[in-house]
């Protein structure tokens, strides 16, 4: 009698957390169907111009998936945008912590460390990102424009040149 009361109270227990399972994975996809959503909702704004709708998307975006590279991305390009370097700063540097790995945020904060003049710190963002994409474009371009305001031009031309022949190179 003890066994089949056993059995009972297992197979309660297991139902029960196979049922508390199915509620997870089900809150789990409504909860990525939103973030889509959320992020569909602020680029849409962005392209269209209405940057202070896109930024009330992006930082819902954000209270509901903290580490999204893409909503610190969009934020930090919102900020940069509205001329604010130093908000887009804190965000970027935020969102570098959450995805340090994200060439796309470090690139967009070495745009913003170069508009406040911090040449150094742009060249080791730069850096870090030609030790993962030694031939993107845009990066070797930047990296030779940090030389150029370093006043180190030999650098700096080996660097546009680089950009040059690897932006030719893509459009073949």
């Amino acid at each position: 009698m003890k066994l089949i009361k056993y059995v009972v109270i297992f197979l309660l227990i297991f139902s029960s957390a196979l049922h508390a399972q199915e509620i997870t994975k089900e809150e789990k996809r409504a909860e990525r169907k939103q973030i889509r959503l959320y992020l569909k909702h602020a680029v849409t704004f962005y392209e269209n111009q209405k940057l202070d709708s896109a930024y009330i998307f992006i930082d819902s975006l954000l209270q509901i998936s903290p580490k999204n590279v893409d909503a610190y991305f969009y934020k930090g390009l919102i900020e940069l945008k509205n001329g604010d370097t130093t908000k887009a700063d804190t965000t970027l540097t935020e969102g570098m912590s959450a995805n340090p790995l994200s060439t796309r945020i470090k690139l967009l904060l070495s745009r913003v460390k170069i508009e406040q003049q911090d040449f150094q710190t742009a060249s080791e963002l730069l850096e870090a990102i030609l030790k993962i994409k030694p031939n993107e474009p845009e990066t070797l371009y930047l990296r030779g424009l940090t030389s150029l305001y370093q006043n180190d031009t030999t650098t700096a031309l080996d660097y546009l040149q680089h950009s040059l022949e690897s932006a030719l190179k893509r459009g073949k």
